[in-house]
């Protein structure tokens, strides 16, 4: 499951043209914990998402793989 999660990120960061670094300062981490998000070692959490939705994420999708029907 957290390996999904890493890929949707990692496909959403690409969608959105943000490298690993850029969406690791947008959301306030570090970028090791942003390559632990992406390699499914570890989950963003409730505030981590948020802020991934003011960037644009598709939320929903980094979640459980179904878009939004916003985007």
């Amino acid at each position: 499951m957290k390996v999904a999660i890493g890929r949707r990120l990692a496909l959403e960061s690409s969608r959105l043209g943000l490298t690993g670094t850029e969406a690791a300062a947008g959301i306030g981490c570090s970028r090791r914990t942003w390559c632990y998000y992406e390699a499914g070692q570890s989950c963003p959490d409730a505030v981590a998402l948020a802020r991934l939705d003011k960037l644009g994420f598709d939320v929903l999708y980094v979640i459980t793989g179904r878009r939004s029907k916003a985007l």
